[in-house]
């Protein structure tokens, strides 16, 4: 499923400022919080991941839909 997600990522021309290895990586870490939320019922960890994640990309040339882009990827597919 994280590749699936990184490979979305990906042909959506996301994060085009990262390599494919980094992508996986934030997929894999985004998928996780989307695991956890649904586990807990509730969207703390989601929150502080994306806040985190646009902290550490947006500095590297990486734009702020990209971020959103990345973290919507998967639902947008799932549910249209």
């Amino acid at each position: 499923m994280r590749e699936e997600w990184a490979g979305r990522i990906t042909e959506a021309r996301l994060l085009t400022a990262m390599t494919k290895e980094e992508i996986f990586a934030e997929a894999t870490s985004v998928y996780d919080a989307y695991v956890e939320a649904l586990a807990t019922g509730t969207f703390e960890a989601l929150q502080a991941y994306s806040r985190n994640l646009s902290e550490r990309i947006i500095p590297r040339g990486v734009e702020t839909h990209e971020v959103v882009g990345m973290v919507t990827c998967q639902l947008k597919r799932d549910f249209t």
